[in-house]
């Protein structure tokens, strides 16, 4: 039952209806402990749901949400598209930026990255 987040509905031999999550922390032993509603008579739920419990129970339906900052969403995806970039291209820095390098700049800059850590300036 790991996957159990908020707005989940689950049902099982404990409730008379589904119950829909607000709150939901695993806790030791395999247990974990739920705050919800019933789902048509909106009775309030908090009560710790043991391992063997847990094992009746089944998801009706889980909500995925979309309520997140898209601009994070986005910095974050350019972040992992960069890091693994600069792995597969090492000429990114100039395949990014807003200058147009000339043919002998950029095998310049092959010949640079053979070297070990030396200092180049190219212009």
């Amino acid at each position: 039952m790991s996957n159990i987040t908020y707005g989940t509905i689950i049902e099982g031999p404990l409730w008379s209806e589904p119950v829909q999550v607000l709150a939901y922390q695993p806790l030791a032993g395999g247990g974990f402990h739920i705050v919800g509603t019933l789902a048509n008579s909106q009775t309030p739920i908090n009560q710790e749901i043991t391992a063997v419990e847990a094992d009746e129970l089944r998801v009706v339906s889980a909500q995925v949400d979309f309520t997140g900052n898209a601009c994070r969403a986005f910095l974050g995806l350019e972040a992992k598209r960069y890091r693994y970039a600069a792995l597969y291209d090492p000429t990114l820095a100039i395949s990014i930026s807003k200058v147009d390098p000339l043919p002998h700049q950029i095998e310049a800059v092959w010949q640079v990255l053979k070297q070990p850590r030396i200092r180049f300036l190219i212009a």
